[in-house]
C-alpha cells in the first residue's frame, strides 16, 4: 500500500507570517493545509483567489513577484494591476509551511467581459453575454459597486468578472468590476460542439465564430474539443465573434507528482471517488485528510480547496488534503 503524509492544517507563529506579508507580494487566499515535510521550494502549480496582504489570513501563501512574468487579458503587466477577488494561475516554488513561494508566472484572464444585459439585486444575480452570474458575500467588487444592493451597476455597463463555474452553469463571481480597460468581450472555458468547417464552437453554451480570428495561440494550433480556452472579440446577436483564442492557464495537464494547489466548487461527483471543479478533475481515497467537514461533504456546488500531486496519468490530481469553504 502506498502511504502518503497528507497536509495538516499549520498553527503558524504570528511573527514568522507578519514577517513573510511585510515584504509585499500577491497573497493567494488558498487557505488550504500546507505540508510541513516536503522539501523547501518544491515546484507548485496553484489556482487561487487573489487576497490582500493585510492582517493575518491563515494560511495564505505570499508569493515573491520580484522576478515574476505577470500577464492580465493575455498583455504584459504587473502585480499591481490585480485586485483582491481575481483569480489568478500562478507558476512557482513553494516554501515548506506554504507560508511563502515564489512566483515564476502570474496569469489573470477575466472569465467573462461583456455587457451586463440584465439585473436581478434582489437574488444578487446578473447576466453578461447570455451567461448567468451569481454575486455573494464571497465576491470582491471594484469600488462604485455595492455588494449588497448591486448599486452601480445598470443594465448597459461593461463589466469584467473573475469566478468559478457551478453544476448548472453558472458563474459564482469572485470579483465583479465596471470595465474601462478592454474594449472587447471574453469568455473563459472548455470548447464543445465544435464544426470545423463553420469555424464555430461553444464556450458554456456560448457560440463562438471564430472565421476572423487573427490570433490563435493554441497548443495544437487549431481548437479541438474540451480544450480551455480564452476567447476575445465582440458580442454580435447572441455570438461571440472572435478575434483572439488563446489557451487558457490551466494546472492539467501535467508532470507527475508535481504539487498542485487548487480552489474551486464542485460540479460533479462520481461514485470511483472522482472529483470534479469545473474542468479540473480531482481524486479522492482514503489517505485524503478532511478539514471543516469530511468525505460526505463532497458534493456538487461545495467550495472547497484541494491540495494534492498529479497522478500518472498527468491529467488527475490525487488529493492529499481538502479544505472546505464554507
Amino acid at each position: 500500500m502506498n502511504v502518503r503524509i497528507a497536509p495538516a492544517t499549520l498553527l503558524v507563529p504570528i511573527a514568522l507570517l507578519t514577517s513573510a506579508c511585510s515584504g509585499g507580494g500577491i497573497s493567494v487566499d488558498i487557505r488550504g493545509p500546507s505540508v510541513s515535510t516536503l522539501p523547501a521550494d518544491e515546484p507548485v502549480t496553484v489556482i487561487g483567489v487573489l487576497a490582500t496582504n493585510n492582517g493575518l489570513v491563515v494560511n495564505d501563501t505570499v508569493y515573491d513577484t520580484g522576478a515574476a512574468v505577470v500577464r492580465v487579458n493575455g498583455s504584459d503587466a504587473s502585480s499591481e494591476d490585480l485586485d483582491r477577488g481575481n483569480k489568478v494561475f500562478v507558476a512557482g516554488r513553494i516554501a515548506p509551511f506554504g507560508v511563502t513561494g515564489s512566483a515564476d508566472v502570474v496569469v489573470h484572464d477575466a472569465d467573462l467581459v461583456g455587457r451586463v444585459e440584465a439585473i436581478d439585486a434582489g437574488s444578487r444575480h446578473i447576466v453578461a453575454l447570455g451567461q448567468r452570474v451569481v454575486i455573494d458575500d464571497h465576491t470582491a467588487v471594484g469600488s462604485a459597486i455595492d455588494l449588497t444592493t448591486l448599486d452601480g451597476l445598470s443594465v448597459g455597463d461593461r463589466v469584467s468578472i473573475s469566478g468559478f463555474r457551478t453544476a448548472d452553469g453558472a458563474l459564482a463571481a469572485t470579483r465583479v468590476d465596471r470595465d474601462t480597460t478592454m474594449s472587447g468581450d471574453q469568455v473563459v472555458g472548455r470548447i464543445s460542439s465544435l464544426d470545423e468547417g463553420d469555424m464555430s464552437f461553444e464556450v458554456h453554451g456560448l457560440p463562438v465564430d471564430y472565421r476572423g480570428a487573427g490570433l490563435i495561440e493554441l497548443p495544437t494550433g487549431a481548437p479541438t474539443v474540451g480544450m480551455t480556452i480564452v476567447a476575445s472579440g465582440t458580442l454580435i446577436d447572441g455570438v461571440m465573434v472572435a478575434d483572439a483564442l488563446r489557451a487558457a492557464s490551466v494546472p492539467l495537464p501535467g508532470r507527475f507528482n508535481e504539487r498542485v494547489i487548487v480552489r474551486g466548487i464542485v460540479t460533479r461527483v462520481s461514485q470511483d471517488s472522482r472529483v470534479f471543479l469545473g474542468d479540473i478533475e480531482v481524486r479522492v481515497d482514503i489517505d485524503t485528510a478532511y478539514t471543516n467537514g469530511d468525505r460526505h461533504d463532497l458534493a456538487v456546488d461545495a467550495r472547497l480547496f484541494v491540495d494534492g500531486r498529479i497522478d500518472a496519468d498527468g491529467r488527475t490530481i490525487l488529493v492529499d488534503a481538502v479544505r472546505f469553504d464554507h
